[in-house]
C-alpha cells in the first residue's frame, strides 16, 4: 500500500485496526503482513531514531520484520513494516499456558544470545543512553542525579548489539517462527548490561497494580527470570550473577520511568542499597512531582 493510499484510506486514526500500544506508539494491522507503528505526537523523535536503528539491524540475520517506509498520518509520524506474522507474544502465551514458562524462558535466552553475537559499532552506547535518561529525569535531586551518573560511568563497556528493551512482550511467536520487535532503544555495549536490563523487566512489579495481583505474579516472574538467566549463561558460556552493582543501577534506571509510586519505591530501595550520602532524601519533594 503506497503512502498516498495510506493517507486516503486511513487519514483518520480511528479507522485503523489497532493491535497494540506501547509508551511511544500505537501499532495497527494494515493487512497482507504489513504493520504500522504510529508514534504519538510527543514521541516524534522516536520515529527517526527507530528508522535509523532499523536500517543497521536489518543487515544482521536476526528474525525481524522488514522496514518498508515512513509515513505521515493525521499529523503523526509512522513506520510501515512488512513480514509480520499472526501470533502472540511470549507474555501472552505464558498467561494462557503458565506451565510453558521454563520452555519460553529458554527461548527468550536463546534469542538474546543471538542478538549479542552481533557487533554494533555504529549505534549509540548503552552507557550514553542510560546517562541521558538519568539526566532528563526531572524528579531527581541534584545529589541523587550526580550519584547515579557517577555509578553509570563505572558500567562495563562493549561493542555488542544490545536490544535495550528485550522482554516477553517484544518477542512474537506464530507460524513456527519468532519475531523480535521494538528496536527503538537498541545500542552497543557490554552484554551484561543488556541482560540485566531484561532481568529487571522480567522481575519488575507494577506498583500501580493492586497488591494481591502483584503477589500472585511473583512466583512466576521469579521462575521466568531465574530460568532465563541460567540458560543465557549456559548458552553464552559466561557467568552472570543474579544480583550486583551493575544490576542494581540498571534496575533503578529502568524503573525511573514507571510513574511516581514506582519512582519513589525505586529510589528508596537504592538508598537502602547504599547509593546515597547520609542525610540525603532519596525521593526529593514527592508532593511537587509532576
Amino acid at each position: 500500500m503506497t503512502q498516498a493510499a495510506l493517507y486516503n484510506h486511513y487519514s483518520k486514526v480511528a479507522t485503523l485496526k489497532k493491535i497494540g500500544q506501547g509508551g511511544s506508539a500505537e501499532v495497527f494491522d494494515l493487512g497482507n503482513g504489513e504493520i504500522l507503528k504510529l508514534f504519538f505526537l510527543h514521541r516524534e523523535d522516536y520515529c527517526q531514531q527507530e528508522m535509523e536503528n532499523y536500517r543497521l539491524i536489518e543487515k544482521t540475520n536476526l528474525p525481524i520484520m522488514h522496514l518498508d517506509r515512513s509515513v505521515k498520518i493525521a499529523g503523526r509520524s509512522g513506520l510501515v513494516f512488512s513480514g509480520a506474522l499472526v501470533g502472540a507474544t511470549i507474555g501472552q502465551i505464558i498467561k494462557k499456558t503458565p506451565w510453558r514458562t521454563i520452555e519460553l524462558a529458554r527461548l527468550l535466552a536463546d534469542l538474546h544470545v543471538r542478538i549479542h553475537e552481533q557487533e554494533a559499532p555504529h549505534l549509540p552506547s548503552f552507557h550514553s543512553r542510560l546517562k541521558t535518561r538519568i539526566e532528563k529525569e526531572r524528579r531527581l535531586t541534584q545529589l541523587i542525579r550526580s550519584n547515579l551518573l557517577a555509578a553509570a560511568d563505572k558500567l562495563p563497556r562493549g561493542d555488542r548489539l544490545c536490544h535495550g528493551d528485550f522482554h516477553i512482550d517484544n518477542v512474537i511467536i506464530g507460524d513456527g517462527r519468532c519475531l523480535i520487535i521494538d528496536w527503538n532503544s537498541c545500542s552497543r555495549g557490554a552484554v551484561a548490561c543488556d541482560v540485566y536490563k531484561t532481568l529487571a523487566c522480567l522481575l519488575y512489579e507494577n506498583r500501580e497494580l493492586p497488591f494481591f495481583y502483584r503477589k500472585a505474579q511473583r512466583p512466576l516472574r521469579r521462575l521466568l527470570a531465574r530460568e532465563y538467566l541460567s540458560y543465557y549463561s549456559k548458552k553464552a558460556g559466561i557467568h552472570l550473577a543474579p544480583k550486583g552493582k551493575v544490576f542494581n543501577l540498571i534496575d533503578i534506571g529502568f524503573r525511573l520511568r514507571k510513574g511516581p509510586k514506582t519512582h519513589e519505591h525505586a529510589l528508596r530501595e537504592l538508598s537502602m542499597r547504599g547509593g546515597f550520602n547520609s542525610g540525603e532524601s532519596p525521593t526529593g519533594n514527592i508532593a511537587h512531582w509532576p
